[in-house]
């Protein structure tokens, strides 16, 4: 089980990987972030509006989140 964050959800990069993800049984929960919501639907997929280099960029950096995709 674990959850997933992309930032930049909507670019065709970041779609490319929440249907990669999407399809993986042990990811649970994909947080998508951007300005303008993904078109991929699914039940672990939960879209948050953010901008990854307003205020995201600092509260990733604060947390050490050394991980992810843009």
């Amino acid at each position: 089980m674990s959850t997933i964050a992309v930032t930049q959800a909507a670019a065709p990069l970041g779609l490319a990987l929440l249907r990669l993800l999407d399809a993986d049984p042990a990811v649970t929960r994909i947080v998508a972030l951007d300005t303008q919501p993904p078109s991929l639907q699914s039940p672990k997929l939960k879209f948050f509006e953010a901008d990854s280099q307003g205020p995201l960029r600092s509260g990733l950096e604060k947390y050490k989140v050394t991980r992810g995709s843009s």
